[in-house]
């Protein structure tokens, strides 16, 4: 990904997370589980299930499939909840921007650029299970105390491309309301007129 693209793939968000400083045995062990396998787990057939669900509603096969997908679901929200369960200790975050490079952070722990954490981004306990990688602080953002920006310094593509669908997401919903937002001031200067 270009410079550029990692611009374009920018967004401000406001999520939970969680940080674990690393020391350099800690980072190695890191980078090879997180390289291993992704936050998420997933069938190789999960989309063919949720295109049989849709295609094929009220069918014993759709019904079959909606049931596989709904114990997978819980499979790896258990896996994801016993995983959260043995972590060292961790301190809380707010991830307040993201790109497909990096993006900045709040927390009450003072960071030295140059120092390597893991993060966790788990804003929805009910949600998709958290995604995880290690950063390296890149920068302390001065106007902002607390305030650092990062770099993502190992992540599983996939949890990697989890990002960048969920940044272009967000970039989709805040265009639509911002269009929504004009179409509405358009329609409110014709009725003044």
């Amino acid at each position: 990904m270009t410079r550029a693209e990692r611009q374009y793939a920018r967004i401000e968000v406001d999520f939970g997370s969680r940080l674990r400083p690393l020391d350099e045995d800690e980072l190695e062990s890191a980078m090879v589980g997180l390289a291993a396998a992704p936050s998420v787990w997933s069938p190789s057939g999960e989309s063919g299930l949720r295109d049989l669900v849709g295609s094929a509603a009220g069918t014993s096969e759709a019904l079959l499939a909606q049931a596989v997908l709904d114990l997978t679901e819980q499979i790896v929200h258990l896996r994801s909840g016993l995983a959260q369960r043995d972590e060292p200790a961790s301190y809380p975050a707010r991830l307040l921007e993201l790109s497909g490079g990096g993006g900045r952070l709040r927390t009450d722990l003072p960071l030295q650029s140059g120092e390597t954490l893991e993060l966790r981004i788990d804003d929805e306990p009910d949600g998709p299970p958290p995604v995880r990688c290690v950063i390296e602080v890149v920068r302390p953002v001065d106007d902002t105390p607390r305030c650092y920006g990062f770099r993502f310094h190992t992540m599983h593509p996939r949890d990697k491309d989890r990002m960048i669908r969920l940044i272009y997401s967000l970039q989709r919903m805040t265009i639509r309301r911002s269009h929504g937002d004009e179409a509405q001031e358009a329609d409110d200067a014709m009725t003044e007129s």
